[in-house]
């Protein structure tokens, strides 16, 4: 009987092993799927962001160049 009892926590030990290895890898795969997607996310804004800071800096540089102009052209009137 006591080998029997020891070939069963044996097997139950192993078994409980198997759950907690396979309960790890599925928690551990949700997790990263969660964290992906809202990286995903992320990076879709990042990107958006960065071609509007590119847009508005464009903006920024032909207004001074406007202004560089209008000064110049006013400066000259003066004279």
């Amino acid at each position: 009987m006591d080998k029997n009892m020891e070939l069963l926590l044996r097997k139950l030990d192993e078994k409980l092993e198997k759950q907690a290895n396979l309960i790890t890898q599925s928690v551990t795969k949700n997790v990263t799927e969660a964290i992906d997607e809202k990286m995903n996310a992320i990076m879709e804004e990042n990107k958006l962001l960065k071609n509007k800071v590119l847009e508005l800096e464009l903006k920024i540089k032909s207004l001074e160049r406007e202004n560089e102009k209008t000064t110049s052209s006013s400066s000259e009137w003066r004279k």
